[in-house]
């Protein structure tokens, strides 16, 4: 026969492990309850604004733009990095393609990469610029034709608050 406090006890060690998991939940997931994303305005040569999501930390980083369902006109990823470097990318997860645009510490466009598709199968190939970069940019795939960006373009970075 179960006792009231085998009873209570299971209970208390369900309750635990939900209330573990709840949290867990919570905190890492982005834009639950009040985690907010941290944002940029991007402006490109032409006028053009983009919003772009940050990405500074090496787990942000490193996650991008994974398993996202796409972009909306608008829409991007600003990567910025300790330092300047040949920082190079690739597309595992992804489910879109997107434009690359690497950035030099005075803003700059130093490389682009046009239409990058998803990964279709390991080893995933890598994309890098042809010289160091402090800041990393991913848009919708065509938007750097679209706003005919070329390489020494300037682009200015503004942080919302």
């Amino acid at each position: 026969m179960v006792s009231r406090r085998m009873l209570l006890s299971k209970k208390g060690v369900i309750f635990y492990l939900f209330l573990a998991a709840f949290l867990t939940f919570i905190y890492t997931e982005k834009d639950i309850f009040t985690q907010e994303k941290a944002l940029a305005q991007v402006f490109f040569p032409s006028g053009t604004e983009v919003r772009a999501e940050l990405a500074i930390t090496p787990a942000e980083r490193a996650t991008g733009l994974m398993f996202r369902e796409g972009l909306l006109p608008g829409e991007g990823m600003l990567f910025i990095f300790e330092e300047a470097d040949f920082h190079s990318f690739w597309m595992l997860n992804m489910k879109f393609s997107i434009d690359i645009i690497w950035l030099s510490p005075e803003k700059s466009i130093v490389h682009i990469e046009h239409s990058v598709p998803p990964c279709a199968e390991e080893p995933c190939p890598t994309y890098e610029p042809m010289q160091k970069a402090l800041y990393v940019i991913e848009v919708p795939a065509g938007f750097a034709k679209k706003e005919s960006l070329r390489l020494g373009m300037k682009v200015l970075l503004e942080m919302e608050e």
